[in-house]
Order: C-alpha cells, then sequence, then structure tokens
C-alpha cells in the first residue's frame, strides 16, 4: 500500500470512529430515560408516519428538480427523463463520509450523457446546491429565533448564523463563482467558462431551497405526531426550524455519512422540549429512518426506470438495425 493509500485509509477511518463515538455519546445521554420506560404506552399511528414518508418523498423531487433548475440556469442541463434518476441515484453517495461520491456520481453521469458539458457548469452547480440549501435555513433558522427566544439554540446561535449566512452568499455571488471558474480553468487546463450567471437566479434558486425546507419539515412533523399524538400545529415551525438546525450541523459535520449521529442528537435535544426525551429519541430514530427509505425507494424506481428505459432503446436500434 503506497502513502496515498495509507493517508486515505487512516482519514478514512478517524472520520468512522469519530462517527461512532458522536452515536455513542448520544446513546449514553438518553439510555438513562429509557429505565422506566413503558412500551405498552406509546402511542403510534401508521397513518402519520405513512405521510411524513409521502411528504418525505415530495421534499425529495422538489429537491431533484431544484437541481435541475440549477442545471438549466447554468448551460448544463440534459434531458430531465435522465437528470431526475440519476439525482436520485447520486444521493445515495452522501452516505459515504465526506458527501464527494455524491457528487462525483453526478459528474461522470452527465458526462457520459454529453461529454461537451462543461465541468465548471456541472461544479457551480453543486456549489449553488450545497450553499443554496445552507443559505436558506440559515435564514429560516434567524427568523425562527424570534419566535422562540427561550427555546434550545445557544446564546450565540444569532451571531454563528449570520457569519455562515455570509459565508455562503460571499460563495454563491456570481463574481466569485467565474472567478473560481477561471482560476480552474487556468489551473487544469479546463474549457473556459461561457456563461454569466446572473444574482436574480442565484436568488430564486436560494428561495427555491427555503420553500423546499418547509415541507421536510412538514414531514417530521408527521413523523414526531406518529409517536406524540399530542403535539399540536402551533408547533410545526419549532420542528421545522428545530430539524432544519439539526440537519445543517449534520449536513456540514463532513466526517459523519449523512450526519448519522449528529443530527440525530441534536433533533432529541430539540425535540425534548416538547415532549419526554424517550419519545423524542424514538422520533428522532424514526426520522432518520423515514429520510433513509424515502431516499431508497426514490433510489430503486430511479435505477428501475433507467434500466426499463435503456432496454425500450436497446429493443428500437435493435429493431431499426
Amino acid at each position: 500500500m503506497n502513502t496515498s493509500n495509507l493517508k486515505r485509509t487512516f482519514f478514512t477511518a478517524g472520520k468512522a470512529a469519530v462517527t461512532l463515538l458522536v452515536i455513542f455519546y448520544v446513546y449514553l445521554s438518553v439510555k438513562d430515560s429509557f429505565a422506566h420506560f413503558d412500551p405498552s404506552q406509546l402511542s403510534f399511528s401508521a397513518t402519520d408516519l405513512f405521510i411524513s414518508l409521502v411528504i418525505f418523498l415530495l421534499y425529495h423531487l422538489n429537491s431533484a428538480l431544484i437541481w435541475q433548475f440549477l442545471t438549466v440556469k447554468n448551460g448544463v442541463a440534459i434531458n430531465t427523463r435522465k437528470a431526475l434518476p440519476i439525482w436520485f441515484k447520486s444521493v445515495m453517495g452522501k452516505y459515504v463520509p465526506g458527501k464527494a461520491l455524491m457528487w462525483v456520481i453526478r459528474l461522470v453521469s452527465y458526462r457520459e450523457e454529453n461529454k461537451e458539458l462543461p465541468a465548471i457548469g456541472l461544479l457551480r452547480c453543486f456549489i449553488l446546491e450545497y450553499l443554496g440549501g445552507i443559505a436558506s435555513a440559515v435564514i429560516i433558522l434567524l427568523c425562527s429565533i424570534s419566535f422562540f427566544p427561550s427555546s434550545f439554540y445557544p446564546k450565540n446561535i444569532q451571531s454563528a448564523a449570520a457569519l455562515v449566512l455570509i459565508i455562503c452568499c460571499l460563495g454563491m455571488h456570481p463574481y466569485v463563482l467565474k472567478r473560481i471558474g477561471a482560476v480552474l480553468s487556468r489551473s487544469f487546463g479546463i474549457t473556459k467558462d461561457s456563461v454569466a450567471l446572473k444574482t436574480r437566479e442565484v436568488l430564486q434558486a436560494v428561495a427555491l431551497s427555503g420553500c423546499n425546507w418547509f415541507v421536510l419539515g412538514l414531514s417530521m412533523f408527521f413523523a414526531a405526531r406518529a409517536f406524540y399524538p399530542e403535539l399540536n400545529w402551533s408547533a410545526y415551525l419549532y420542528v421545522t426550524s428545530g430539524y432544519i438546525f439539526a440537519g445543517v450541523i449534520g449536513f456540514l459535520a463532513i466526517f459523519a455519512p449523512s450526519g448519522i449521529g449528529v443530527r440525530e442528537g441534536l433533533f432529541i435535544a430539540v425535540l425534548a422540549k416538547l415532549m419526554p426525551l424517550e419519545i423524542a429519541t424514538i422520533v428522532a430514530i424514526a426520522a432518520r429512518l423515514v429520510s433513509t427509505a424515502g431516499e431508497l425507494i426514490a433510489a430503486f424506481f430511479a435505477t428501475f426506470y433507467s434500466r426499463l428505459h435503456s432496454l425500450r432503446e436497446f429493443r428500437e436500434l435493435a429493431e431499426k438495425g
């Protein structure tokens, strides 16, 4: 094994160890609350959980359509019928620490469809998707803090969130994106970028991501109601902003595959303000299962559709031949 592979192995092992430590810490934090927990007294609504899954699939579809919107504006779009399955399948790559595989799958798949697509345009879409999602989440979080002054959030959350928002806005600014493209063109000999993205289009992407966060929040609200029917609709915004907070921190925790452990721990802390800790723990696990199940279902049907479409194209070529 060469030095490069050895470093990569140690790095991957280190990230996996940190993830396990986070999960173990969450376990130690909640295990005592289950000492006197009676499972027979736990309420459960399969209907609410199913509704949660359906809404999550809608959120997932919206996310894929936002990506397609970005590719259209950046001049790297392919046929929507092919683009959506690629996006659904690529999302499973985020379960590899670092989330790089998710983007590599899209890059390779798009270049297979059209070898003339500029890599810089796809990279710009990756940046806008990543930073746009975080920026819209932070805006919602900052707005929600004013509604929940005595909530779970730390005292300095406003300053930290504002700093993250500024960084995201700078990273998405058309001038910065253009400069990144110019640097890559010179460094790697990539075809020069020809698309001049407008500020209006960047703001549209952020607004679409923001609306989609509320769809995701609705999914998590129904997941919570499935185990805690006493939860009122007045708690919807709190659950949404709390899940956004947990989700963004989990997203930024690049050492954890899809934020596993980090997102659950923070979501438990948020939900514990509304319900007993043991129920909050069950809801956080259910939320993870709903999101993973939704992604697996979408990836399965995307793969099935892609193969069916490829078989149909093969038969048409065979008939013509």
